[in-house]
């Protein structure tokens, strides 16, 4: 049984009706492009960006060196962010010691970050998700590059919002420290008489 009864084909002969169709199909593309704009991709098209602006947000460069010294060092025992009121709270929950005090303050300014729901290696965790396996966990950057499936350069720039986030989370909780110290001391407590 043969499929084809005629197997010789010639190609050549339909070249410029090949070439004709490509740049239809160009020029519709082009058209489209021009007229819609170009498709985002998935990091673009869904979601909400939300940007926070406090009073004083703590300098990057300081939670960038404590965060990477996580597990100990001078950058984090000697770290400008000891003199924040959370840390001091922190401070006083851990018996004295700066180290875990901070280390505990900044655990909870990245589990702040943290989305809803199930831990998941998606876009919206991304950022969770470098904090995490990079500063808590100790991993390198490639494994973790590798572990996201992102570029290193890509988890670069993303670390460096993600750093930038958790100096917000930590604006945010001191905010929040200086507000209830404000509420303590304009409570009228009575006075026996």
């Amino acid at each position: 049984m043969k499929l084809f009864e005629k197997t010789n084909i010639n190609f050549v002969r339909w070249r410029w009706h090949a070439i004709a169709l490509s740049w239809l199909v160009i020029l519709a593309g082009l058209v489209v492009v021009w007229t819609y704009g170009m498709p985002r991709g998935v990091e673009f098209s869904g979601g909400s960006i939300v940007i926070l602006k406090f009073d004083s947000t703590p300098d990057i460069q300081h939670v960038r060196d404590a965060l990477t010294q996580y597990w100990g060092g001078p950058k984090l025992t000697n770290s400008p962010l000891l003199k924040l009121k959370v840390v001091e709270r922190a401070l006083r929950e851990h018996d004295g010691n700066a180290a875990n005090a901070l280390r505990a303050v900044l655990h909870d300014a990245i589990e702040r970050i943290k989305p809803e729901g199930q831990r998941k290696f998606t876009a919206e965790w991304i950022l969770y998700n470098i904090l995490e396996l990079k500063f808590m966990q100790g991993k390198r950057v490639r494994e973790v590059a590798l572990k996201l499936a992102v570029s290193e350069a890509d988890l670069y720039r993303k670390q460096r919002v993600a750093i930038e986030q958790v100096a917000h989370a930590i604006s945010e909780m001191e905010r929040e420290m200086n507000d209830e110290a404000t509420h303590d001391s304009t409570v009228d407590y009575p006075v026996a008489g």
